[in-house]
């Protein structure tokens, strides 16, 4: 079961913080950034309060951290407005939150607010209830007053390439009594459906909702029939400058092609929605996600021309939907596969779908350049995404 530990925490952040050693060494080329960024006149150590305290989250969607950063790397759960955490320390603009014995986080100051005199008495679980729908299973956890909690999904093992993860969820809720270690601990299973999505929120005050979609029942032979998908055109923007002439090339290859899917995804019965900003709120009620990106890095950043796909997935359920449209782009486009992998991008970071974000190819390269803007090219581009999504589909 995934938990927030203290030594997780302090391994990563002696990370950030240069302490290296060989037990750690693999980690550090994805802290590079964080390395870079940190400066002189930041704090060198965590401080550590005599007296805790409490604070309460004042907005919805802020998120609980293993370490104290904003870039991403390990984002442990989405908090709505008005938990409550136990502050016991402090460091560049985070708080550390120790949400059980040898359990620790941290939380961004700007968003949350000091309680005073709060009653930091454990909270009592008064009721479980089980509810199954058609397409969708419900757990509704009564408590006496709201509590944190981390939800995850269960790791069984990672390799370089893939997670394998099992059947279901693993939930933790914190500060509760007549539980050892104060924490209440359960595994939800799917009972052989798949995971299709699921979020945990609180309703009415004390109510600990989590919701898990049901993976649906798929006509084989009309396995989008239906089926709600949420194309996306990544904007994201290095900070070092790109080849100006390029840019505009960028977005034009990245919505031609989005164009061509939609229209392939909509031919097999598939309601498709379309959005161009990188924003989570641009996003309408949805089974899938895909959002899409042409890179323009420098060749100077690679000891070779950049050439080839990449498809990134940041939780374990959408890691088979990736690894099905990877396959599927390489064999239908003829490009390099450059594998699947794990990213914080923010746009993939929400549990309520399977989510993926398709690094296409480098346009700086001269070679794939030629190919990319070829509208044949395009369709099997978009025929490759298609066919990788009805494989997911028709696999379960």
């Amino acid at each position: 079961m995934k938990k927030v530990l203290f030594t997780l925490g302090l391994l990563i952040f002696s990370i950030v913080m240069g302490c290296f050693s060989p037990s750690v060494a693999t980690i550090q080329p994805a802290l590079t950034v964080n390395m870079e960024l940190l400066t002189s006149e930041k704090p060198t150590s965590i401080t550590k309060f005599d007296k805790p305290f409490t604070v309460v989250t004042v907005e919805d969607n802020v998120l609980l951290k293993a370490f104290p950063s904003d870039y991403g790397f390990e984002d442990l759960q989405y908090y709505n407005k008005g938990i409550t955490l136990d502050v016991v320390g402090e460091y560049d603009g985070f708080y550390q939150v120790q949400l059980a014995r040898d359990d620790y986080a941290w939380i961004d100051k700007s968003k949350v607010q000091v309680v005073e005199g709060y009653d930091n008495s454990l909270a009592v679980i008064e009721s479980f209830v089980y509810e199954e729908l058609p397409n969708e299973r419900i757990y509704t956890i009564k408590l006496n007053k709201r509590a944190p909690y981390l939800l995850s999904e269960s790791i069984l093992y990672r390799t370089e390439h893939f997670i394998k993860y099992s059947d279901g969820l693993d939930l933790v809720v914190y500060n509760v009594k007549n539980y050892p270690e104060n924490k209440y601990e359960v595994h939800l299973n799917k009972l052989g459906v798949n995971d299709f999505g699921y979020k945990i929120y609180y309703k009415n005050n004390n109510e600990l909702i989590i919701k898990m979609k049901n993976f649906p029942k798929v006509d084989p032979q009309k396995p989008l029939e239906g089926l709600k998908i949420t194309l996306s055109m990544s904007n994201i923007k290095y900070p070092y400058k790109k080849c100006p002439c390029l840019i505009s090339v960028e977005d034009e290859v990245s919505s031609k092609i989005l164009n061509k899917l939609k229209i392939l995804l909509e031919d097999f019965g598939a309601k498709v929605s379309l959005v161009d900003e990188d924003s989570d709120s641009t996003i309408p009620d949805t089974d899938i996600f895909i959002t899409l990106h042409n890179d323009l890095r420098p060749v100077s950043l690679n000891a070779v021309d950049p050439v080839g796909v990449n498809v990134f997935y940041y939780y374990p359920q959408s890691s088979t939907l990736a690894s099905k449209i990877d396959d599927s782009i390489s064999y239908h486009t003829g490009l390099k596969d450059r594998g699947v992998d794990v990213k914080n991008f923010e746009l993939i970071k929400k549990t309520d779908y399977p989510a993926v974000f398709v690094e296409l190819s480098y346009l700086i390269n001269s070679a794939q350049h030629y190919k990319i803007v070829d509208d044949e090219f395009q369709k099997s581009v978009a025929k490759g995404i298609l066919k990788g999504i009805v494989r997911y589909l028709n696999d379960k």
